[in-house]
C-alpha cells in the first residue's frame, strides 16, 4: 500500500471516529442492520443498543424487553394469557426488529387466530364477535396495561388488560340495576344469549315454582320497577312472596284469613286442597259454623249458581264474581 493510499483510508478512520463522536445516534446506522420500527424509534443510536442487547451476544435481550413491556413480564410469570402460554422463550422469535419505521413488528392476524392460545376459549355468540367489540380502550380494566400504553397513545392496539368477569364488557347492557351485590351472570345467563335466563332453576330459589306459576311469565310476577337506582330494571331480588297477597287479590276480603294455601293449590284457584273444602271446622273460619242437617249438606245444595228464588239458600254475588266457585250465601 503507497504512503499516499495509508493516509487516505486514515483520514477515512478519523472522519468515523469524529461522525461517532458528533452524532452518536448517526454513528450507530453504521453499525446497526436496519432502522428501528415506528414504536421504538426513540431508541435509535449507538448509545441506546445495549437497553435492548447484551454486549457481545446474539440476538435480543429477553429480561430487558420484560423490563419496558411491563404487563407482558406479569402474565409471563404467571403462565397466563397468549405470551405466558407460549413455548417460544425468545421474543425475537416473534417480533423482528431493524426493518424500516414502517415495519409491523406484531404480527397478528385476527382471521386466522385460534383465541384458545390465550387460555379463554370463545363459545356461542363470543365466537362471532368481533375482536375490537371486547378489545377497545373503554373495556381496558388493568392499571398497569393502561400506565404503560396510555401515554404512547397505544390503547387501541392492545390486546391486554380486558376484565375476566362478564360485566367487564357487559356492564352497560346490565338489566338489574343494583340489586345484586355481587353478581355472577353464569350462574343465571350462557352466552349464548343475555336475555333468555337458562341457567337460573327457580327450584333453587326461595319460591320454587309448582303447578300454574310454572308456565306464568317472569314479567308477570318480576316487574319493572320505579326505584331511583334502578329505574326500568326488572326486579328479581327482594320480590314480596310472604303471603299469596303479595301477588294475588284477596277474593274473600279477609274474611278467610292470610293463609290461602290451606284450601288452595297452585293448579289454579278453583282447585281446593283434597278436591274440596274440607271438614266441618274449615267452614268455622267463615264464620258460619256447619251444625246439624248443615253439616251433613253437600256444598252444591247451597252454593250452586243460578239458584231458584223459591230456594230455601239465596246466593249473593259480589260485581264481578259470578264465576267464583263459592259465592256467599244470602
Amino acid at each position: 500500500m503507497t504512503a499516499r493510499a495509508t493516509y487516505r483510508n486514515a483520514g477515512l478512520l478519523l472522519s468515523v471516529l469524529a461522525l461517532w463522536a458528533t452524532a452518536l445516534p448517526a454513528a450507530g446506522q453504521i453499525i446497526s442492520p436496519g432502522k428501528l420500527s415506528e414504536a421504538h424509534r426513540n431508541l435509535e443510536g449507538i448509545a441506546n443498543c445495549t437497553r435492548c442487547h447484551e454486549l457481545g451476544e446474539r440476538g435480543i435481550a429477553r429480561q430487558k424487553c420484560l423490563s419496558c413491556h411491563e404487563p407482558l413480564a406479569v402474565r409471563i410469570q404467571a403462565g397466563r394469557g397468549l405470551h405466558g402460554r407460549s413455548e417460544s422463550t425468545e421474543c425475537g422469535d416473534c417480533h423482528a426488529e431493524h426493518l424500516g419505521l414502517e415495519a409491523r413488528i406484531v404480527r397478528f392476524d385476527t382471521t386466522r387466530f385460534d383465541h384458545r392460545d390465550t387460555g379463554w376459549d370463545l363459545v356461542s355468540a363470543h365466537r362471532s364477535t368481533a375482536c375490537r367489540s371486547c378489545h377497545k380502550p373503554s373495556f381496558i380494566a388493568d392499571p398497569l396495561v393502561l400506565r404503560t400504553k396510555a401515554p404512547v397513545g397505544a390503547t387501541g392496539r392492545t390486546f391486554l388488560g380486558l376484565d375476566a368477569r362478564c360485566e367487564g364488557c357487559h356492564e352497560p347492557d346490565n338489566p338489574h340495576g343494583t340489586q345484586f351485590a355481587d353478581p355472577d351472570c353464569s350462574r343465571c345467563h350462557s352466552e349464548s344469549g343475555w336475555k333468555e335466563a337458562s341457567r337460573f332453576d327457580h327450584a333453587g330459589s326461595r319460591f320454587p315454582l309448582t303447578g300454574r306459576h310454572r308456565v306464568v311469565s317472569c314479567a308477570s310476577c318480576h316487574a319493572a320497577t320505579t326505584t331511583t337506582a334502578d329505574p326500568g330494571s326488572l326486579r328479581y331480588a327482594g320480590v314480596p312472596f310472604s303471603t299469596c297477597a303479595s301477588c294475588h287479590r284477596d277474593p274473600h276480603t279477609g274474611r278467610m284469613g292470610a293463609r290461602c294455601a290451606d284450601c288452595h293449590v297452585t293448579e289454579g284457584w278453583s282447585s281446593l286442597v283434597g278436591g274440596t273444602f274440607g271438614t266441618a271446622a274449615e267452614h268455622a273460619r267463615t264464620g258460619f259454623v256447619l251444625e246439624g242437617a248443615h253439616a251433613a249438606a253437600s256444598c252444591s245444595s247451597c252454593h250452586a249458581r243460578g239458584a231458584s228464588s223459591s230456594s230455601t239458600v239465596r246466593l249473593r254475588f259480589a260485581a264481578g264474581s259470578t264465576r267464583r266457585r263459592f259465592p256467599v250465601p244470602a
